[in-house]
């Protein structure tokens, strides 16, 4: 007697909870008006939310077109937001961009090995590959990575180390000098 009386209660809550998601008597689905969704539900749309691209907030990239940079949108989602901005900008460019003409003067290979942002001065220490670079392709890869971090505007100016030890990086004009770089180092190759 339990054992039916059990089974017509969990009929009955299935058949409220059917009714309650809105599935039709006839069992077929319908299509709503968008104009009848209460706000909010129809963002962000089932294909933002399966692509791992579309989580968190858009944050600027920098890479290089014509000798001069250029802004590209990423999204970065997590605790390290600048470490992780670093290391989408190190992945370079995507399929799209590429086909623009798009592309990164930091050398191929290069890794993020730390990045340590005290005040408003972050502290970048990449892998051995990022010393590579040389001439005009530095002063691009130097200002990539400036223009990156500084464009959440968290971060100032940054100063640059390859396995743990600080090194010199030419400005816009090429003077080396191992102190922190900003946005104005670096002018001359801005953004149109």
């Amino acid at each position: 007697m339990r054992s039916r009386l059990r089974a017509a209660v969990a009929a009955a809550v299935i058949a409220l909870g059917c009714a309650a998601c809105g599935l039709p008597a006839t069992g077929q689905t319908q299509t709503i008006d968008p104009s009848g969704v209460p706000f909010g539900l129809l963002s962000p749309s089932p294909a933002e939310l399966a692509s791992p691209k579309a989580q968190g907030q858009p944050t600027a990239v920098y890479f290089v077109r014509d000798d001069r940079l250029v802004t590209s949108l990423r999204r970065v989602d997590g605790d390290n937001a600048p470490a992780e901005i670093v290391r989408m900008l190190l992945d370079g460019p995507t399929r799209e961009e590429a086909a623009r003409n798009i592309t990164s003067d930091i050398p191929e290979g290069t890794r993020l090995i730390s990045l340590d942002v005290v005040g408003s001065i972050a502290t970048v220490d990449l892998s051995e590959q990022f010393g590579t670079a040389g001439g005009s392709d530095q002063v691009l890869a130097v200002a990539q990575i400036v223009y990156t971090l500084t464009s959440t505007g968290a971060v100032r100016a940054v100063q640059f180390a390859i396995g743990g030890k600080v090194i010199e990086v030419p400005d816009g004009s090429g003077s080396l000098a191992s102190t922190p770089r900003s946005r104005a180092d670096y002018a001359q190759v801005a953004p149109k």
